[in-house]
């Protein structure tokens, strides 16, 4: 429920119910018989475009994956991020939707830049597949369109951070992205754990 002043509660059922009964009729549909929910996804359509504002509370579930110990936000101040980025020059936020349902996304940042001759550097952030549809090409679809919208704004690389994991790394490695730099970060509010935000 959602009152306009407590937690975002999400009316729908949860995504990877919502993913599993989609990735189920479409399996059917196309082989005649059962098929795992991994499986099923192969037959299913993955498109990625520009987020808009109805796909808020999909965002906010994806988020609460790659978060899980992030307090939820209320609804007037994911309104209010929501709005403030979609109105940042150079700001796209990517979905992917397999059959019609956001199960990914990625957030890009054109910055422009003084060097390399005035080209913009695109970071990627904030990059989550809900866990039932990971490993079945969608993260791979969500960076190459990133790199496509670095390519068309004229940028000279994609840059982004990954959390401390060998299975996360090998994946932008797959993806064609390269361990060329050290990383740093220093949180603003020191009362947070280091290890627990990414």
């Amino acid at each position: 429920m959602r009152d306009g002043h407590g937690p975002v509660r999400l009316l729908a059922p949860p995504l990877r119910a919502i993913v599993d009964r989609l990735t189920f009729n479409a399996a059917i549909t196309e082989t005649g018989r059962d098929l795992d929910a991994r499986s099923r996804l192969r037959y299913m359509k993955i498109t990625v475009r520009s987020a808009v504002g109805s796909d808020l509370p999909s965002l906010l579930a994806l988020y609460s994956e790659l978060n899980p110990d992030d307090a939820p936000l209320t609804q007037e101040s994911a309104d209010a991020i929501w709005a403030s980025i979609s109105s940042q020059r150079g700001r796209t936020v990517l979905v992917a939707e397999a059959d019609g349902v956001v199960v990914g996304t990625a957030d890009c940042m054109v910055l422009p830049n003084l060097t390399r001759g005035g080209r913009s550097i695109l970071f990627v952030e904030n990059v989550v597949v809900t866990d039932s549809c990971q490993r079945q090409g969608i993260g791979k679809q969500l960076m190459e369109a990133a790199m496509r919208l670095g390519e068309s704004a004229g940028c000279y690389k994609v840059q982004l951070l990954a959390a401390d994991d060998e299975y996360v790394h090998l994946f932008y490695e797959s993806c064609g992205f390269k361990p060329l730099a050290q990383g740093f970060r220093r949180y603003i509010d020191q009362d947070q754990r280091s290890g627990v935000l990414v």
